[in-house]
């Protein structure tokens, strides 16, 4: 028979080496001294065995190592189930604006730098400013300031959190013209067609529409998606479609973060 020892052994990182022991036996239970012992492993992706008996931690799981004596043999059993020595969290800060959505990770390593698989649990230390779910996927859902954490066993990483809220869109109407010319429109006397010009301004970039209003009634409009910073549209009205007397123009300018109008200009219809 083949006697080992231990007879069972547990690894807490990759590359660690243990060495056992084993003695080839007679019936009698005198040592076989001079009958060499042969070991080898049963899954060598999980540890590795040499023939002076050391064997070596390659991967996590459970297998077993057997010592072979002639047509004896001894198993160890191994378990190698490395502990969790850091956290690191990918990427380590983030800048965000109201509404983004970023995905994190998190891994997990050993003393000796070797990745683990295992599933982190994530958390917010201000849900207001930002949440986090299950699969490290962050929405920015505030102004302000959080730290995202990853906890794996007793070890936790973190991410930084900065959420703006994009200052609200603009409009303002630079000009009322004849309709395709830079010549101002009589505003006591409005006929026929004319270009309302306006400048807007949209920081955001994000649901974005103008319209402008002659009295009640809207005039143009338009949607857009993508693209910040200012400019101008211009709103052709033939003037006709209006009823004759006095009114009102505006425009306005909606998107993910706000609304604004311009002040009304006031306006004479004749045709």
């Amino acid at each position: 028979q083949v006697q080992v020892a231990p007879t069972s052994v547990t690894l807490v990182t990759i590359g660690q080496t243990v060495t056992l022991q084993a003695a080839a036996l007679f019936a009698t239970g005198d040592t076989a001294s001079s009958v060499a012992v042969e070991w080898q492993s049963q899954n060598a992706s999980i540890v590795s065995a040499s023939q002076d008996g050391r064997i070596t931690a390659r991967g996590e799981g459970q297998t077993q190592v057997v010592a072979r004596a002639g047509t004896a043999s001894a198993l160890v059993q191994v378990r190698v189930q490395a502990a969790v020595a850091s956290v690191t969290v990918t990427p380590s800060s983030l800048n965000l604006i109201v509404g983004d959505e970023r995905t994190l990770t998190a891994v997990a390593r050993d003393a000796n730098g070797n990745t683990l698989a295992r599933t982190p649990q994530w958390s917010s230390s201000n849900a207001l400013v930002a949440t986090i779910d299950p699969n490290g996927r962050v929405r920015a859902a505030g102004g302000g300031q959080a730290t995202i954490s990853a906890a794996v066993e007793g070890r936790t990483g973190t991410a930084s959190v900065n959420v703006t809220v994009p200052p609200p869109p603009s409009v303002r109407i630079l000009s009322i013209l004849q309709a395709g010319t830079s010549i101002p429109a009589p505003l006591t006397n409005v006929s026929g067609a004319i270009d309302i010009v306006t400048e807007v301004s949209f920081p955001s970039g994000t649901g974005m529409s103008w319209r402008v209003m002659i009295g009640t009634a809207q005039a143009c409009s338009q949607s857009f998606t993508g693209g910040t910073g200012t400019q101008q549209l211009t709103c052709t009205v033939n003037t006709t479609a209006y009823p004759n007397g006095a009114t009102t123009i505006t425009a306005g300018v909606t998107d993910a973060y706000g609304s604004a109008s311009s002040g009304p200009v006031s306006i004479i219809i004749n045709n």
